[in-house]
Formats: structure tokens, sequence, C-alpha cells
């Protein structure tokens, strides 16, 4: 009898044992958001589904009259049928005169968050010469100096000279989860992801063009998600990895390796916008200025990882 009970015991702990070892040995599947999201824990979150813009949101809004004829407005920004609209329109008599006005807002001063997962599912902008983005700020950095967390007025400033976060992201990047600029004109299966840093004359800055699964250009609503650990950013569209930056360093576009650590690790602030170019990003009179160009956003939403809570 008691041979068998210590033989039950010894058969639990190896039991017990295989388990945790197997759970320790399991590697995570970064290859879709259903790989991990079930670990994590929604910190924030917008569904745009009242009346109005909450007051937590901040707006870009034009003041005076530029040659480019291109504007950004706060009234461009608005609640419809649930969902956030940022609306592109040629306006005649508009606040700084005509020309094309669009919008963009942001969570500067009331959400900010290092590390996690953050997701958008939206109906990207049929527009030439613009396009709809996705993108995170730092929200210590660009202040005063761009390399410098303090203003040139703080007695603990720190010179870009002598800053040691210079040629790294670590004290902040601006992080371009996706840009549907180019892909409209040429190619609607490409979206592009973009990490800037060090800003100012010392900018960086390092891109990635990906063909998607889906035509993200078909009307439809999309998801766009960025995995942002402390080695590495991982964008997702409709829950699949598509492009993914490392803390090893990147490929120029000279085609040169540069050993530079692009991964922020401090507070970033979340941007939903319409950019508008022309030029480069496209003909800006392809469009028709009697028409609408909507931005539709369903929800955005942020979630933070367990070992970063």
């Amino acid at each position: 009898m008691k041979k068998s009970i210590l033989l039950l015991i010894v058969l639990v702990f190896i039991s017990v044992t295989c388990l945790s070892l197997f759970a320790c040995n399991k590697q995570t599947d970064y290859s879709t958001v259903d790989g991990f999201i079930g670990t994590l824990k929604m910190t924030w979150n917008d569904e745009f589904d009242e009346n109005t813009l909450k007051n937590y949101w901040q707006w870009k809004d034009s003041d005076t009259t530029n040659e480019n004829q291109i504007y950004y407005s706060k009234d461009s920004c608005f609640i419809e049928s649930g969902n956030l609209i940022e609306r592109i329109n040629y306006q005649e008599n508009g606040k700084c005169g005509s020309g094309w006005y669009h919008g963009s807002i942001e969570t500067m001063y009331n959400f900010k968050q290092t590390y996690g997962y953050f997701e958008c599912r939206a109906k990207v902008p049929l527009f030439h010469g613009g396009w709809g983005a996705f993108w995170l700020m730092p929200y210590n950095q660009f202040r005063g100096d761009y390399l410098s967390s303090k203003p040139l007025d703080d007695p603990e400033y720190v010179a870009p000279e002598k800053n040691p976060n210079l040629n790294t992201a670590t004290d902040g990047a601006e992080i371009d989860i996706f840009e549907a600029w180019w892909g409209y004109d040429k190619n609607g299966h490409n979206a592009n992801s973009t990490i800037h840093y060090d800003y100012g004359k010392y900018l960086k800055s390092t891109s990635k063009q990906t063909t998607t699964e889906s035509d993200i250009y078909d009307g439809q609503f999309h998801t766009f998600g960025l995995l942002w650990t402390k080695n590495a950013y991982r964008m997702y569209i409709d829950g699949k990895l598509t492009v993914e930056f490392d803390d090893k360093g990147y490929v120029d576009k000279n085609k040169k390796f540069v050993s530079h650590n692009i991964i922020s690790q401090v507070p970033e602030y979340l941007i939903l916008s319409t950019e508008l170019r022309g030029g480069w990003a496209g003909d800006l009179e392809l469009n028709d200025k009697s028409k609408n160009y909507d931005f539709v956003v369903d929800y955005l939403r942020a979630y933070q990882l367990p070992e970063y809570m």
C-alpha cells in the first residue's frame, strides 16, 4: 500500500514537472495576432460609439494660409454611425481659404504606454496624393532639442552630441504602423511601415514595404496592429504578421547594415491621421473636388503584455 502511494506521488511529480517544462519551452506564435492576443490585458480603447469624440483626444487645426493649400481642420474629425470619420475634402471657402482640408487626432496628454499591442480597424481613404495612417509618437521626446527629454532651459538638458541615446531610438521613435499611400495609385496590396528616430539634423529612418494578402484599398474594413516589445516591432494587417524590425539594426536604402537599436523604450501616444502631400505621394489633381474622401475607424484598442504589467 505504501509503495503504491509513493509510486503515485512520484508519477504526479513527474507529470507536473513535464507540464511545467513544456509550458516554459512553448514558443509564442507571433505569425498571427491569435497566437498571443489571449495573454494580453486591454489597457485602453475607444469604440467611437458615442455621439461626439471624447475629450481625451487632441486635434490638429491649421490657422494660416499656405502655398500648398493643404490644411488640418478640427471639423474634419467627427463621429458618424459608430465610427470615427476623418474627412478629406476640397473647400472653396474654408477657414484658411480654398484648399484641401483633412483631420488628425491624438492622445498626447491623456493616454500613453510603453510596449504592448495596439490595433485599429479601419477603411483607408481612396485618395491620390494622401493617405490614412496609424502611428505612435514618444511623449517626452521632441521638446527643446529633439534628442533630449528636457527643454533647452532645463538644468538637466543634455546636448545631442553628449546624449547617450544618440543613434538609437531607446529614447523614443516615430512608429508608423501603417501608411496607406502609394498602394492606392500602384497596387492595392501594398502598405508601408516606417521607424523615424533622432529627429532634426540627426534624423534617421528605416522603412519596410509589404505586400498584403488582402486588398486594403477595397473600401472594406481591415485591422492594422503593432506588437511592441523591448526587442522588436511587429506589424500586422488583418491579423497576420507583415513587417518586423528588431533591436539588432537594419539594412538602409543603400543596402548597408546599420547597427542601431531602433526600439523605443519610453511611453508613446496614439495618432490616427490623414496626411496630404501630393507630389511623390500621388497627384492631388486626380481627386474629385466635389467628393468627400473618408478615413473610417471602427475602433482603436491598446493592450499590455503580461511581462510589462
